[in-house]
């Protein structure tokens, strides 16, 4: 009933006049409905709200955050909560529902289905970025970090899949190319079997191919119509290390490329080592990190031994030069190309690789879907398809050596994961090519890969090319490390590490470090144990620097420079020592003095 006001206009007149009423709480948000509450695997609540026939997915999170944003997705459906009293009715509305009991389960990330989902009897399927999922992501509900939008945007598809075809037919002959196109499809297999994702690096002076390279290794993914843009849907190296997690997030299980590594900070190569093991930090307001299996490719004008040379980084040169493979110019070719040699010659190959690089966003999405069937179908099959590919792989490989002792266990296993992929996308009817052809091609990327860190460390002969692109012979330099270049044994890569990071590492025997705690993220400290000096490392860093053999952690022992306990009938390298704050934690113990100075080796720190 409407309620009535007295107010008098004239004398001894008395009118009555309608007063404002505000609206109900439901008045202000009535056309929005809740449908359900949905988790995702690391714990994250949703809700997912219709307008009329349109649906999206909230994040609880974002509601409760003014400055998110989140409720501008109610404005796209048509729905706008503009002035406070609609929010807030609408988040009264909101914190109701989302305590209710999950009816659906959400996917954050791009890829195959978690575990949990499978577990609930989904078949394997590939979640794919808007771009390309064209007629949207059957039967998953998909809520993605906003700030992957400006990367997803650009996986979309263009083109034919005929015209991608005529493209992997212009690569044949090619192994740079060759590898670059099996490595877009690695992320995916990775991540089914549990090995660890590949990086190629295409290293050479500029204007000799390697960033078109780049751009035809991403083309299963996306790419760009725009001209100007010559890496297709890459990115710079000159990104902050926040943006460059957040990056590889939104590619998970595809193909991040990276152009220009010699532009790159210090922070950003140290940041590659970390996110190439498939976790980043999260930042301090975030509860979960973020997690993914992204393959590389990146180009360079200089190699990854002078970029970790020049930012003062040789403790770390071991990690990166098996997670960032150099590929150099094929031998005794002037170009990125084999059988390219004159300048008229790349120019016309340029432009056709260039050309059907405009067709893209085809190969990728298609590999997952057909990878996901055969998976559901019949593991197993797959799985022994799989195992002997990479058996096949290793046994070409056995013969590949390295002059300066190089293990290259690691760099073998990256490159038979890039020899399954492509076998796969052959076995799927994606890469028009045979596997005799990609055995060769791969070999001939790993053959050259050792031979050019072996010349970059100093312990090669260096090959060089006459004009028209002919070999030729360069004077043999020593089988020394010149200065700059780490030593070739563990120790000495241990005194190396010791004596020319002691300004990084945490001392605890400093004032003000009563309160310290373990942290993985300084995994080198300075304590003292019986008023000695010594150097704690986690196992990973002591592995990185020094390979981590027992052998050689038998060795430091029998010099009395390290520190070791007895287990039972056994006795352990790894040594548990108190923090400050009381804590405990286990460490590979390093002494600055020797137990037995009557030893003929010097001390290992100067």
């Amino acid at each position: 009933m409407m309620k009535k006001k007295r107010t008098t206009q004239n004398k001894g007149t008395l009118t009555v006049k309608s007063a404002k009423v505000p609206p109900s709480q439901d008045q202000l948000t009535r056309d929005i409905q809740i449908l359900g509450v949905g988790e995702s695997d690391d714990g994250q609540r949703f809700l997912k709200v219709a307008v009329g026939e349109k649906t999206a997915l909230l994040n609880v999170d974002n509601l409760a955050d003014p400055r998110s944003g989140e409720l501008k997705i109610l404005t796209r459906l048509g729905e706008p909560l503009i002035t406070e009293s609609a929010r807030r009715a609408f988040r009264d509305r909101a914190h109701d529902h989302a305590r209710a009991k999950r009816t659906f389960p959400v996917v954050t990330k791009t890829g195959f289905l978690s575990p949990e989902l499978l577990l609930r009897g989904r078949r394997q399927e590939f979640v794919l970025p808007p771009g390309l999922a064209t007629q949207g992501q059957p039967n998953v509900e998909c809520y993605f970090d906003p700030r992957f939008g400006q990367y997803h945007r650009r996986l979309h598809r263009a083109g034919t899949i005929r015209g991608w075809l005529e493209l992997t037919r212009l690569c044949r002959g090619q192994s740079r190319l060759i590898a670059a196109l099996c490595l877009a499809f690695t992320g995916a297999v990775c991540a089914l079997f549990g090995y660890e994702p590949p990086g190629l690096q295409f290293v050479s002076k500029g204007g000799l191919g390697k960033s078109t390279t780049g751009r035809i290794a991403v083309t299963p993914w996306g790419g760009s119509l725009d001209p100007t843009r010559r890496i297709g849907c890459g990115v710079s190296w000159n990104h902050t290390d926040l943006n460059l997690e957040v990056v590889m997030a939104a590619l998970n299980q595809m193909l991040l490329f990276l152009d220009n590594m010699h532009s790159a900070k210090k922070e950003s190569v140290q940041k590659i080592i970390e996110l190439m093991n498939g976790e980043g930090r999260g930042r301090s307001t975030e509860t979960q990190q973020a997690s993914f299996c992204v393959p590389l490719v990146s180009t360079s004008n200089a190699s990854v031994v002078s970029i970790t040379r020049d930012l003062g980084m040789m403790d770390e040169i071991e990690a990166l030069i098996d997670r960032l493979a150099d590929i150099p110019l094929p031998a005794g070719c002037p170009y990125m190309f084999e059988g390219i040699r004159t300048p008229q010659q790349l120019r016309a190959f340029g432009d056709q690789l260039r050309r059907l690089s405009l067709n893209f966003g085809w190969a990728g999405p298609e590999f997952g879907r057909r990878l996901g069937a055969a998976i559901t179908a019949d593991r197993a099959q797959i799985q022994a398809f799989v195992a002997e590919r990479q058996r096949a792989y290793w046994r070409a490989a056995a013969s590949i050596k390295s002059l300066a002792g190089r293990d290259l266990t690691r760099i073998s296993d990256k490159f038979a994961t890039i020899y399954i992929a492509g076998c796969l996308a052959i076995r799927f009817g994606i890469l028009p090519s045979t596997e005799a052809k990609l055995l060769r091609a791969l070999l001939t990327c790993e053959r050259d890969h050792v031979a050019f860190v072996d010349r970059e460390l100093g312990l090669a002969p260096t090959r060089g090319t006459t004009a028209d692109g002919a070999p030729t012979a360069m004077p043999q330099q020593p089988v020394l490390p010149r200065a700059g270049v780490p030593a070739t044994t563990p120790y000495d890569r241990l005194r190396r590490f010791i004596n020319g990071n002691s300004k990084r590492f945490i001392d605890l025997r400093k004032p003000g470090m009563s309160k310290l705690a373990f942290s993985p993220r300084h995994p080198v400290y300075v304590g003292e144990h019986k008023g000695e000096k010594e150097y704690w490392f986690t196992g990973d860093r002591f592995a990185a620097v020094t390979g981590g053999e027992a052998a050689f952690k038998k060795e430091l022992w029998g010099e009395g420079l390290l520190e070791r306990e007895k287990r039972g009938e056994r006795f352990n390298y790894v040594v548990k020592r108190q923090f400050p704050d009381g804590r405990r934690a286990y460490f590979v113990i390093i002494r600055h003095k020797r137990k037995k100075p009557s030893a003929p080796n010097p001390t290992l720190p100067c």
